[in-house]
């Protein structure tokens, strides 16, 4: 019967390829304390000796320049809020107006004038 294919997180694979990189066990036993198949144990190790470079290289400046970006965007973010809020009020004004010209209209159009006429 075979096993369901599992999915391991992040920080299990980190784990299991850090305890590899140490050579205090050997593969058959991470294997078999970790319940995974000695081909993954190998390519979780060479992943994290492959993306070690990136966390004070490329990486370290990647996230500076999220951090920049982020930066930007709340900006944008703030700016844009402002001009919506700004044309939301302008509009709700001339929605105002609107409707109090059309309240006027339609009360003078209630109360038609008498004219002055002699039925003498």
């Amino acid at each position: 019967m075979r096993r369901k294919r599992r999915t391991h997180s992040p920080e299990f694979k980190a784990k299991v390829a850090l305890a590899a990189c140490q050579g205090e066990l050997t593969m058959a036993e991470l294997v078999k304390k970790y319940d995974v198949h000695a081909n993954q144990v190998t390519d979780w190790k060479r992943q994290l000796l492959d993306g070690a470079a990136d966390v004070f290289g490329k990486g370290a400046q990647k996230s500076e320049a999220a951090d920049e970006t982020i930066e930007q965007l709340h900006a944008k973010i703030g700016r844009l809020t402002m001009e919506n809020d700004f044309s939301y009020g302008s509009f709700c004004q001339s929605v105002q107006a609107y409707i109090s010209q059309r309240t006027a209209i339609s009360k003078s159009n209630r109360n038609p004038p008498i004219f002055n006429r002699d039925f003498s």
